[in-house]
């Protein structure tokens, strides 16, 4: 388990992803004297990234990036998605989920045994 938070906190924290230092602009912070911020909506976005430390806490454009399947596994989730019902807050849980079982196996990519089980995970939670 300290492995796969390990590998959560280099995939959120930089170590050559998506490092907000290296991006972040040069110039007076907001806190200078200078006046208000100029931030750009692509500034802010790298600022939500910077405060994620989780798979759990991942954004959309977080899940996208990070949580990519191949053929099999997309079919796969679309098959789980119609026959349970699923919504689209469901589809990014497992996707959620999936990640951090791969994490967990220290695999690079999301497999479709790790989707199963994420899948498997929902399904027990809906029949309670």
């Amino acid at each position: 388990m300290v492995t796969a938070r390990e590998i959560q906190r280099r995939r959120f924290c930089g170590d050559g992803h998506s490092r907000v230092a290296d991006t972040a602009p040069a110039g007076p912070g907001p806190d200078s004297a200078a006046g208000p911020s100029n931030k750009t909506p692509a500034d802010e976005a790298l600022s939500v990234t910077a405060s994620t430390t989780t798979n759990a806490t991942m954004s959309s454009r977080q899940l996208r990036r990070f949580c990519r399947l191949d053929s099999a596994g997309e079919s796969l989730l679309k098959a789980a998605m119609t026959e349970l019902g699923l919504s689209a807050r469901a589809h990014d849980k497992v996707l959620r989920i999936a990640r951090t079982i791969a994490d967990l196996e220290s695999a690079p990519d999301i497999a479709p045994h790790h989707l199963a089980e994420a899948i498997q995970y929902r399904r027990l939670d809906r029949k309670l």
